[in-house]
Parts: C-alpha cells; structure tokens; sequence
C-alpha cells in the first residue's frame, strides 16, 4: 500500500491543510462503474495527460486511496471526516507527483476511477483548479449490467437511503436506482461546483460519433494533439454488443414510471433507445 495511506490506516494524520501542495489542476475521469471511462483515460493519456500508475487492465489508478477503510468507523470516531479526505487526497496528490517525477514528465496529471464522482465534492474543495469529466451511459443497460459493484459498495455514499447488502446482487430495480440517484448528484455537484471545469460525455455520443466528442474532450482540457493521433484515437472505439441489451429484458415490468421520468430527464428515453 502507498506509505501515505498505510499512515493514515495506522492513525497518523501527517497534513494538516485542506487544499493541494503540487498539484492544484488535475484530470480526473469517473462514472457508474462500466460507463466507458477505460477509453477516456486511454484518450488523456495518448495527449499527454500522464496518468496515475499503476494501472489496473481498465485503466484504475489502483493506488487511488481506500476510501473504504479510509472511513471506516474506527477512523471516523477519532478523527474528523474533513482530516480524513484531506490526508488521503495529499496521498493522491504526492502519488500524481511521484509519478511524473519518475517519468522526468512535466504537465498535467490525472487518474481514472469510476468512484471518482462520488467524492467530487471534497475533491473540488482540495484541487481548485481540478477538471472533471463524467461518462454516462444508458440506465437502462447499466441496470442489467453485472458491474454492480459501485453500487453494492458505495450506495450508502450517494444516499443512505439506497444502502445495500455488499453481500447480495442489486436487483435491476435497485441497480438503476443507484444510476439515478449517482449521475444526477454528479451533475449536480460538477455543475455547481466545477461549473466550464465539469464535462459531461455520453458513452452512446462517443460510440456514434467518435470524432466529434474526441474534439469536445480535447477542447474542454486545451490539449491539442494532432488530426492523425485524434484519428487514432477515433480508431480505437468499437460499438459494444451490450449496447441495447436492455431490450433483451422485460424492462416495463422491472422498473417504475417515476424512475422511467428520470431516466427520460437525463437524456435517456426507452423507446428511442432500443438496439436494432
């Protein structure tokens, strides 16, 4: 484990500030788990972003702080919330730095983990310049995905009220009400406390329509690679098999006219979004 989380695992609280020491400007990607972000951060890092190692085979920074035993009870009763995040976000900071030191690369740095959004307010609180970019895909298809775990761990997170046995699978129903209630308080927190530093890009614009959305993303972090490495970059995404796969589910049964309401007001109408 990264020495500065072990310390603050063992109780010692070494950083005393609240805002970044390095690195004031960060990317960072997050999502509902299996949103897409793999290929985002495969994107940032192609244009020079260099990205938190080491990497996992989806591209999760694996020495993101674990936020689980980070706040764990024993923690939190001896220590303030606040104190925690802070310390854990230094770690992440020393980490980012760490890592450009030993590449001898100068510029920005960045991690991918889905999670992300779900700290997006303490973050934006310790970086004061950090971009964030959300990916979000069909609710529906998430809801029948079986990369449940973000919402198996960390439901409690978004609203107490969605807490869920870690032990048990989520049904449909539940899984989509996690998607729900996660994008739209990441939208919500990236649009009031980010505002022009909050990107939101759908996974179903950047299967359709690679180049275009490869150009918002490059335009909203200033990064200016070449038409042959953004061509590269459009080379390398594929329409999955699993978009639509909701169709292939008696959807109308699993979930509510209220919940169908949120899907339609995040972009997301069931009729139209039917695979052929």
């Amino acid at each position: 484990m990264f020495k500065p989380y072990a310390d603050i695992l063992a109780g010692e609280l070494a950083y005393s500030g609240s805002s970044a020491e390095f690195k004031q400007d960060p990317v960072a990607i997050g999502a509902v788990g299996g949103s897409g972000t793999r290929v985002v951060a495969d994107f940032l890092e192609r244009a020079g972003i260099v990205m938190a190692t080491p990497m996992n085979k989806s591209l999760d920074a694996m020495e993101w702080p674990p936020m689980d035993k980070i706040l764990a009870p024993e923690l939190l009763s001896r220590f303030p919330r606040e104190q925690l995040l802070s310390n854990a976000f230094n770690g992440l900071e020393r980490l980012l730095l760490l890592r450009q030191m030993n590449l001898d690369r100068l510029g920005r740095g960045g991690w991918k983990v889905p999670g992300t959004h779900l700290w997006l307010e303490e973050l934006a609180d310790y970086f004061p310049a950090l971009q964030y970019v959300h990916l979000i895909r069909n609710g529906l298809d998430m809801a029948y995905s079986p990369n449940r775990q973000q919402a198996q761990r960390w439901a409690h997170e978004v609203d107490p009220a969605l807490e869920t046995d870690p032990n048990r699978e989520p049904s449909p129903a539940a899984t989509l009400e996690y998607w729900l209630s996660a994008n739209e308080r990441a939208i919500q927190v990236g649009r009031d406390r980010l505002g022009d530093r909050f990107l939101l890009l759908r996974f179903e614009g950047l299967v359709a329509e690679p180049r275009d959305q490869i150009d918002r993303l490059m335009d909203f972090l200033g990064l200016e690679p070449s038409p042959a490495e953004r061509e590269q970059m459009a080379a390398t995404i594929r329409r999955p098999a699993t978009v639509g796969r909701y169709s292939r589910f008696p959807w109308r049964e699993h979930f509510s006219p209220a919940q169908l309401q949120r899907l339609a007001a995040l972009g997301y109408h069931p009729a139209e979004e039917r695979a052929p």
